[in-house]
């Protein structure tokens, strides 16, 4: 009796089949996690691309909510393909856009501005004076009869559009009927077109220009505003050092012919600030004045003791910075954003907003407006 119970039990067959089953299930398990945690990270490395896309067209914060929206709806292949081809970024896009159904008149309007902004095929900062302006491809929203439309204007006559509305049937009662056309100019804001339907169709519609045109929607506006500036660089010396962390290190061959002589307005400058930058990261803080301040970003100058180390700042690839001012009325207005050179304007520098809060471009647009706002001419 003794002797059996210290027997070790024999290994059956059915429970070697078990723990192969058991480890066939696990490894499984293990397989199916790294492939969903791997297209997980795929996706997500997609909507980075997408979104830090339209930050660098000007999408605002709603419009990028709207994005958001849009790139939860694709499936994982269409993720990844609008990542990378832009021209399926744009008839998805566009697609998503028919299918969401008309929307009201704020979200018609929008879908055109992030059309216009993402895809721009006019000239940049054309205005609308009459339909001889509208370009021939050109996204607007047709609105009549309290429908809203996305459309695309086929041809131009005198002061009529034909539009292209291919998902519209169309209605008795749209022929002759009030009508309102918007388009989008990246560089220059929304236009409205003011006039009616003339004729209606399967497909299209004429519209004829009867009234006014009206400034409407995102109208980009400055003001001569001289206001004392704080420029910091960014990121910061612990978020700059972990960059570089990533980075494998340069060989000296590496480095040849990457130097370059400084231009001759830093001729006599003593030679420790001509030193090469350190590579160990270090927070810059420079002084300055604004000279135009607009609400995607202003025009600045440096204070004159330091723009000799700014422009060396500038030189080392420093390019993103953080401003902080104080606008009139007393409104902090904290913005991180790219710093560029003005061209043809000694020690004019240009500084475009990145992550503004739209809070923050309220209340700048608001002020702008108290002090004479005109169309934005930041060059």
């Amino acid at each position: 009796m003794k002797d059996e119970i210290l027997k070790w039990p024999e290994l059956q067959l059915s429970d070697t089949y078990g723990f192969f089953a058991i480890l066939f299930v696990l490894i499984l398990i293990l397989v199916f996690v790294r492939l969903y945690y791997t297209r997980k990270l795929k996706r997500e490395s997609s909507w980075y691309a997408i979104r830090s896309f339209g930050v660098r067209r000007g999408l605002r914060e709603d419009e990028i909510a709207v994005l958001r929206l849009f790139f939860r709806n694709l499936d994982q292949d269409s993720a990844m393909g609008i990542s990378t081809s832009r021209r399926q970024f744009h008839s998805r896009l566009q697609d998503y856009f028919k299918t969401r159904g008309e929307g009201d008149l704020e979200e018609s309007r929008m879908r055109v501005r992030i059309l216009d902004k993402l895809f721009p095929q006019m000239e940049y900062r054309l205005e609308v004076k009459s339909v001889q302006d509208l370009q021939i491809g050109e996204i607007c929203s047709i609105e009549f009869n309290s429908e809203h439309h996305l459309a695309h204007i086929m041809r131009r006559r005198w002061n009529r559009a034909l539009l292209s509305l291919p998902d519209w049937n169309a209605s008795p009662d749209a022929r002759n009927s009030p009508a309102a056309l918007y388009v989008y100019r990246p560089g220059t804001g929304g236009f409205l077109m003011r006039g009616q339907i003339r004729e209606a169709g399967a497909g299209g519609v004429i519209f004829e220009f009867t009234g006014q045109i009206e400034e409407s929607g995102e109208k980009h506006l400055m003001a001569l505003l001289e206001l004392p500036l704080i420029l910091t660089s960014w990121p910061p010396p612990e978020l700059a050092r972990a960059e570089m962390e990533e980075l494998p290190a340069e060989s000296p061959e590496d480095r040849e012919g990457d130097e370059i002589p400084p231009p001759a307005d830093l001729e006599g400058i003593p030679g420790e600030l001509l030193e090469p930058v350190e590579e160990k990261p270090k927070q810059l803080v420079f002084h300055g004045r604004t000279d135009r301040v607009s609400d995607r970003g202003l025009l600045f100058s440096v204070d004159v003791e330091e723009r000799a180390l700014f422009r060396r700042s500038l030189r080392s690839a420093r390019e993103l910075w953080q401003i902080d001012l104080i606008l009139p009325g007393g409104f902090r207005f904290l913005c991180r954003g790219r710093v560029m050179p003005l061209p043809g304007r000694e020690y004019r520098y240009i500084f475009k907003y990145l992550d503004a809060p739209e809070n923050s471009r309220r209340v700048l647009f608001s002020v702008i407006k108290e002090h004479g706002g005109e169309r934005e001419q930041l060059i």
